[in-house]
């Protein structure tokens, strides 16, 4: 039998994006994660990560995404982790890393030095900080609109928001 992992690799990255829905496309606790390590992963509670992937926006794509939204990426990289019970959560950096834990800190009035925070997306870092608990990421944003002329930001920061404000204003 070859165990190189070119078929796991394969059905991994189909069940994060099947083009159908097909419960044999889809990540399975018990049919995917390593026999050897479920019992501690059922013992725990948690729900592991089925994958997480990295993708690289073009340089075409992203001055795209840059004029009609008006603002400048942070990076040209966003990512999307997938957990065993098939949720996945997305990490797009259009703000500074320093700048949104600054707004965190100030919202819910912590003292999280940003620097001991690794390339891991930042909302599950700040999760794991909390013990595990999620926060309501509308109150940064609302403490942020409420606060403007308190807040010291990048001004790169500052031009995103003020463009993202624009482009949604638009919306409405």
């Amino acid at each position: 039998m070859n165990e190189s992992g070119k078929t796991a690799i394969l059905e991994a990255l189909a069940k994060s994006n099947y083009f159908e829905d097909d419960p044999n496309f889809s990540y399975n606790i018990s049919h995917d994660y390593p026999r050897k390590q479920k019992k501690r992963v059922d013992k725990s509670g948690e729900i592991p990560v089925a994958i997480e992937l990295e993708y690289a926006v073009g340089k075409a794509l992203s001055e795209t995404i840059e004029d009609d939204l008006d603002i400048k990426l942070e990076k040209n990289t966003f990512s999307a982790t997938y957990k065993y019970d098939n949720k996945r959560t997305w990490n797009i950096n259009w703000v500074n890393t320093k700048d949104f834990i600054n707004l965190y800190n100030r919202t819910f009035d912590k003292q999280i030095d940003g620097t001991r925070l690794s390339g891991d997306p930042i909302m599950m870092q700040l999760k794991e900080i909390n013990g595990g608990r999620n926060f309501n990421h509308y109150r940064p944003a609302n403490y942020f609109a409420k606060n403007i002329s308190e807040i010291s930001l990048s001004r790169k920061t500052l031009d995103n928001f003020e463009n993202l404000f624009k482009v949604v204003n638009k919306l409405l």
